[in-house]
């Protein structure tokens, strides 16, 4: 009885590090779940908007869409979430520029038309360089600027925020940590 009892704790034992072994090397696939396929745009919705291309500190080419608001003063940095692309998120995109808010929002590195292979790091590289964009490009200034983050986007956007100047941040549906997040996913 006693062998077989340790027969059953070993192969459960080896099983739990097989799982853990294999999550820990699958995490950027359940961490970022990008689209590549971009097949609307703000236009679909009736808002005029500017494609942007700009590159990462790395040399890595970015997209994103500006929607500009009328006079609007105050500009939107939007931080999307893990999951799809820039538009998913034209249902937001949409109230932004109803309550008169100019928005820029992009997609990290893999996702949409954005060029490489989404990481922790380089969504970090992509938010500054969308940042220095509105800075340098569409010469923002830093107290016309909110940076938003709606869920994954919420740590990236926070990252940010202690990095420049900015009017303020908004987070969205965050969570407190990776860690956090994935002790609850995967006890």
């Amino acid at each position: 009885m006693g062998s077989v009892l340790l027969a059953i704790v070993t192969v459960l034992v080896i099983a739990y590090c097989g799982w853990g072994f294999i999550l820990f090397f699958m995490q950027p696939k359940l961490l970022y779940g990008p689209a590549r396929e971009v097949e609307c745009t703000p236009r679909d919705i009736g808002l005029e908007f500017e494609a942007v291309i700009f590159q990462s500190s790395d040399g890595l080419k970015l997209t994103g869409w500006y929607i500009p608001a009328g006079d609007g003063k105050i500009t939107i940095l939007f931080c999307h979430g893990n999951g799809g692309n820039i538009m998913h998120r034209l249902d937001s995109i949409s109230i932004f520029h109803n309550f008169g808010l100019n928005c820029f929002i992009f997609d990290y590195r893999g996702y949409g038309n954005s060029e490489g292979k989404a990481t922790e790091a380089g969504t970090y590289l992509d938010t500054n360089a969308a940042y220095d964009w509105l800075i340098h490009q569409r010469k923002t200034a830093p107290n016309n600027i909110i940076i938003f983050g709606r869920s994954l986007g919420g740590s990236i956007a926070a990252e940010l925020a202690t990095k420049v100047k900015a009017k303020g941040l908004v987070i969205e549906s965050a969570f407190t940590s990776y860690v956090d997040m994935g002790k609850r996913v995967y006890p």
